[in-house]
C-alpha cells in the first residue's frame, strides 16, 4: 500500500556515507550510498551522524546511541577496536570506522529479513463481512427457490416474480457496506488526526486486542535524556553549580550537555563565562569559569591521579544511591568532588494518560525493551505497568508476541526502532512512531505521524467505535433484507420496490457508518486525570 511503500522507499535513498579516499595520509571523502560500501573501505562518521555499515572503529573516541537497535537508553562509549553498528549515531566526536559489513551483509539488513519472515507468519485476521457470506448466499438461494416452488403451487404466475423480488430483496450490497463503510470512515477520521492506516484490517485487529505490548527507549520515553539529580558533594550554591556545569557542556554535542542546559533555561538563569576550555572525547570537559578551573565527566576524568582517594569516595556514594557509572558525570575542582549529576529518559507527557486508558478498556499494557533491567522495571513502576521484560533482543520480542498469540491473545505493538521490526511484524496489528525508524515504519500497520501516544488512545478507542457500528450496518443490513425478503415471499412486494428497498438499506448503513466523521474528537478523559500524578511520580525513577 502507499504508506508501506513510502517509508520503504525512504529507508532505500537515506543512508549515505563519507568514504575516505587515501586515510591515513589523506582525510578526504566522497559521498556514497551506504550499499557502495565494501568491506574494508574506511568511513568517517561526523558527530550526530548514523554509522552506515557494521564496522569496527580505527580512530577516534567518542560515544554512540544504539537505542533504535537495542533498545539500550545510555550512550555506548566507542574507541579505537570497538565495533559499531549500522545504524548507530555517532553522538560525541567524528570517528573512522572500517567496514566490517555492509549492504545486505550488515546487521540493519539482517533486522530487516527477520521483520519480513515474521510478516510472512503472521496470523491472518478474518474481515467481519467475510464470516457472513457463506451462511447469507445459502439463506438467498433457499428463499428464492422456497418462493418460487410455494408460488409454482398456489399461482404459478406470481412464482417468477415473486421469486425475482425476494433475490432483489436479498441483494448483499448493504451488508457487502456494512463493515467496509464503518472502517473506511474510521480510516478517514484517523487520517484527518494524523495516522496512516497501512492495513485495510488494522481497524479490526486493533478494536480486538487485548495485549498492548510496548517498547520503552524512544516509545513510552522520549529517548533523549533529562538531568534527573542533582546531589551536592559540598556546600555549594545549586544553581550557580549547575550553571558552571551548563556552561562548560557548551563546547559538547552529547545529549547530557543538552540536558544540563536545558535544566539551567528552565530555571531561568544565564550561564558564567568560561575560558580555556578543552573537551577530552568520551571523558569530559575541562576549563576556567570565574576564576576557578572545574573538571565534568566521568569519575576518572573529573578527579585526577593525586584525588585517587576522593574517586573512591565518589563510588561510595554513586553505589548507595544506586546510580549507574554511565548515567552520571562528576564536577570537580582542585579541592575535589563538587557535585554528581544524574541523567536518565524523560517519560513522554502521554504516556502515563496511554497506559490508563488501555487498562481501563480492559487491555494488558506489557514493557518489552532491550535495555537495562533497572530503567526498565523504574519506567513500568513509574506507569504502573505490572509485566516488564528487559534485556530483550529483536529475536525474543518476536518470539514473546508469538507465545501471547498461541496462548489466545490478540497483540497490538507499539514501537519506533529497528529492533522492533520483527515484532511489529509478527503482531496481530502494529504502532510505529513517525520519528522512528523507516524500517519499524515499514511494519507498522498504523504510521502516528505526530508521534504523540494520545493518537493511539485516538485510534484504539475509534476503532472499537468502528467496529460496533459495523455490527449495527451488519444489522441493519441483514433486517432490511430480512423484512423485504419476507415481503417479496409472500407477494407484497413488487421487484420495483425491492429495489428501493435495497438501495435504501444501502444508504442507511453509509448514513450510520458516517456518524464516525462527525466526530470531532474521541480523546480519553484520562489524560487530564492522570497526567499530574504520573508525572510527579516519573521524576523519581530514572536514578
Amino acid at each position: 500500500c502507499g504508506a508501506r511503500e513510502y517509508v520503504e522507499a525512504a529507508r532505500r535513498h537515506s543512508t549515505r556515507a563519507l568514504r575516505l579516499v587515501a586515510f591515513p595520509s589523506s582525510l578526504a571523502t566522497e559521498s556514497v550510498s551506504g550499499q557502495q560500501l565494501k568491506a574494508g573501505a574506511r568511513v568517517l562518521v561526523p558527530p550526530g551522524e548514523e554509522v552506515p555499515a557494521d564496522g569496527v572503529v580505527v580512530h577516534g573516541r567518542s560515544s554512540s546511541s544504539q537505542a533504535s537497535l537495542t533498545g539500550e537508553s545510555l550512550p555506548v562509549e566507542k574507541s579505537s577496536g570497538a565495533p559499531v553498528l549500522a545504524g548507530s549515531i555517532n553522538l560525541d566526536q567524528p570517528l573512522v570506522i572500517e567496514v566490517g559489513r555492509s549492504g545486505t551483509e550488515s546487521s540493519s539488513i539482517a533486522l530487516q529479513r527477520m521483520a519480513e519472515e515474521a510478516g510472512r507468519d503472521r496470523p491472518r485476521t478474518d474481515e467481519l463481512a467475510a464470516r457472513f457470506a457463506a451462511p447469507y448466499a445459502w439463506l438467498m438461494a433457499a428463499a428464492a427457490l422456497t418462493t418460487l416452488f410455494a408460488w409454482a403451487l398456489i399461482d404459478p404466475t406470481r412464482a417468477v416474480p415473486a421469486a425475482i423480488a425476494v433475490l432483489i430483496a436479498a441483494c448483499p450490497c448493504a451488508l457487502l457496506l456494512a463493515a467496509p463503510a464503518a472502517i473506511a470512515a474510521a480510516q478517514s477520521a484517523l487520517e484527518r488526526r494524523g495516522v496512516l492506516v497501512a492495513r485495510n484490517c488494522a481497524i479490526e485487529a486493533l478494536a480486538s486486542a487485548d495485549l498492548l505490548a510496548c517498547d520503552k527507549t524512544g516509545t513510552l520515553t522520549t529517548g533523549e535524556p533529562r538531568l534527573l539529580r542533582q546531589l551536592l558533594l559540598r556546600t555549594a550554591d545549586p544553581e550557580y553549580t549547575l550553571a558552571i556545569a551548563a556552561a562548560m557542556e557548551t563546547l559538547s554535542t552529547h545529549p547530557y550537555a543538552r540536558a544540563l542546559i536545558g535544566a539551567v533555561q528552565s530555571l531561568g538563569k544565564s550561564l558564567p563565562p568560561l575560558t580555556d576550555g578543552r573537551v577530552e572525547a568520551s571523558a569530559g570537559i575541562e576549563a576556567t569559569v570565574s576564576g576557578r578551573r572545574y573538571r565534568l565527566g566521568k569519575v576518572e576524568f573529573a578527579l585526577v591521579d593525586k584525588q585517587a582517594a576522593q574517586r573512591a569516595d565518589v563510588a561510595a556514594i554513586a553505589a548507595r544511591e544506586g546510580l549507574h557509572a554511565a548515567s552520571m558525570v562528576v564536577l570537580a575542582d582542585v579541592e575535589g568532588p563538587v557535585a554528581i549529576f544524574v541523567f536518565g529518559e524523560r517519560l513522554r507527557d502521554d504516556a502515563a494518560s496511554l497506559i490508563d486508558t488501555v487498562t481501563e478498556r480492559g487491555v494488558e499494557a506489557v514493557l518489552i525493551s532491550g535495555d537495562r533491567r533497572a530503567p526498565v522495571h523504574a519506567v513500568a513502576a513509574a506507569l504502573g505497568i505490572e509485566r516488564a521484560l528487559a534485556h530483550q533482543t529483536p529475536h525474543s520480542k518476536c518470539e514473546w508476541v508469538i507465545g501471547q498469540q498461541r496462548a489466545g491473545h490478540k497483540v497490538a505493538m507499539l514501537g519506533d526502532g529497528i529492533n522492533d521490526a520483527p515484532a511489529l511484524a509478527r503482531a496481530d496489528v502494529s504502532i510505529a512512531l513517525g520519528d522512528g525508524s523507516a524500517t519499524a515504519q515499514a511494519r507498522a500497520d498504523l504510521i502516528l505521524q505526530s508521534s504523540q501516544l494520545g493518537d493511539v488512545e485516538y485510534a484504539f478507542k475509534l476503532a472499537r467505535r468502528a467496529m460496533r457500528l459495523a455490527r449495527q450496518n451488519l444489522g441493519i443490513a441483514l433486517g432490511c433484507n430480512v423484512s423485504f425478503m419476507v415481503l417479496a415471499a409472500v407477494g407484497i412486494t413488487s421487484p420495483a420496490v425491492a429495489v428501493i428497498g435495497t438501495a435504501a438499506s444501502s444508504l442507511l448503513v453509509l448514513a450510520n457508518a458516517s456518524r464516525l466523521l462527525r466526530s470531532h474528537d474521541l480523546r480519553p478523559d484520562a489524560a487530564q486525570r492522570t497526567r499530574a500524578l504520573r508525572l510527579s511520580r516519573s521524576a523519581t525513577w530514572g536514578s
